[in-house]
């Protein structure tokens, strides 16, 4: 400021123009230039891990192909082996065969009751029904009570009870 003596009117034109003039703000976005720094620094970090990856899946697939390859075939080994078996006892020729037990009339065996029951029911009608056993039953004549079915056959062919 010193200098301000010596100077001519241009000159002090010209300080003046100078002095007006207001920097310009910057076209850089601060935060823009960090992320893009960031995320070009990660691109490089995450290329690297995926190429030792990668290298390292080759690398296991060539080990266990060569391993695949170069196993030994499997050995056949043969064995003889010696079984002792008991011979039954001989049965003498004149003893007879056991007679086989037949079923009683009206009694079935290997199947249950209810299922023989049942198809005889539907082939024959409900006279297949047996004659109900107890205390309450007279000979020839079923109990209606105990058997409701026979109550509505009765009914079905229009007789009354």
């Amino acid at each position: 400021m010193q200098d301000q003596e010596r100077l001519g009117p241009a000159e002090r034109e010209l300080e003046q123009a100078l002095a007006a003039l207001r920097p310009a703000s910057a076209k850089i976005d601060r935060d823009r230039l960090m992320f893009l720094a960031g995320r070009t620094s990660a691109r490089r970090r995450s290329r690297l891990w995926q190429c030792a990856a990668g290298a390292l899946a080759v690398a296991l697939a060539a080990a266990l192909s060569a391993a695949l390859y170069a196993r030994p075939a499997p050995r056949e080994v043969e064995r003889v082996v010696y079984v002792t078996v008991a011979r039954p006892p001989a049965v003498p020729a004149e003893a007879p065969a056991a007679p086989i037990a037949t079923p009683e009339p009206g009694r079935w065996r290997g199947e249950p009751y209810y299922l023989k029951l049942r198809d005889e029911v539907l082939a024959k009608g409900l006279d297949a029904l047996p004659a109900p056993r107890g205390p309450a039953a007279q000979p020839g004549i079923p109990d209606r009570t105990r058997f409701p079915l026979l109550r509505l056959n009765d009914l079905l062919r229009g007789e009354q009870l």
